[in-house]
């Protein structure tokens, strides 16, 4: 970060339009001054340690300074519904699912988490809805169709359950049974 801040200056210096210069100092500036991206990558470290409880702290305070203007923001609310599904906190993740997807409607690992917690809510139609769209998106995507298997089995339909499973198998070996 310091090698960053001392070669910005020669960089200026070289720009002969000073408004160029400007730009370039405020857009440095912002990169790396970025509160809410702090907090994310600290909260995402939480969470890949195993401790989701952690995360969501710092995950809330970057949704607090940026909450919804930016990629970014669409990961926190993506990563911070995983930690919830992970605590087990299933209505928590989806609302926060459903705010990934309102930011970037093409999300599909947003589609296969908040199936996998209407799955857990024995909300069986929704989570074939959700898993069916990120198929939609994704047509190669195992997870997915190993994830609608299981919710298939749990609403009686095992034709489409069968089916599913032998396609995840077919695109991933850890899906045959």
């Amino acid at each position: 970060m310091l090698t960053v801040w001392l070669i910005i200056p020669q960089m200026a210096a070289r720009i002969r339009n000073t408004l160029l210069a400007s730009l370039l100092l405020v857009l440095m500036t912002a990169a790396c001054s970025n509160q809410a991206q702090q907090y994310f990558d600290t909260g995402l470290e939480y969470a890949l340690a195993g401790e989701h409880q952690k995360a969501l702290g710092f995950y809330d305070e970057a949704i607090r300074l940026d909450p919804q203007t930016s990629k970014p923001s669409r990961r926190v609310w993506f990563t911070r519904g995983v930690s919830y599904n992970q605590l087990g906190q299933y209505e928590k993740a989806i609302q926060d699912f459903n705010e990934a997807i309102r930011l970037d409607s093409q999300d599909t690992t947003a589609y296969l988490m908040r199936g996998v917690a209407y799955r857990y809510l024995d909300q069986h139609e929704k989570a074939i809805a959700d898993l069916t769209e990120a198929i939609r998106l994704d047509p190669q995507f195992a997870f997915a169709y190993g994830s609608r298997s299981i919710a298939y089995e749990k609403a009686g339909q095992q034709y489409e359950a069968d089916a599913d499973n032998k396609r995840a198998c077919e695109l991933d070996r850890m899906w045959c049974k």
